[in-house]
């Protein structure tokens, strides 16, 4: 966690949108990597079905 960017304290994530696909849901979040100094955050979609 202590390698997260920091925004006046430790950036772990964020939620950045959830859209309907058809009958399921996408969502796009941010998340920090684990030790990864060179690239400290990763963009995740994920498809969520009923």
């Amino acid at each position: 966690m202590t390698t997260a960017p920091s925004a006046r304290g430790f950036f772990i994530g964020d939620y950045a949108g959830l859209a309907p696909a058809g009958s399921s849901f996408a969502s796009l979040s941010i998340r920090a990597n684990d030790a990864n100094t060179s690239n400290r955050t990763d963009a995740v979609f994920s498809s969520v079905s009923p």
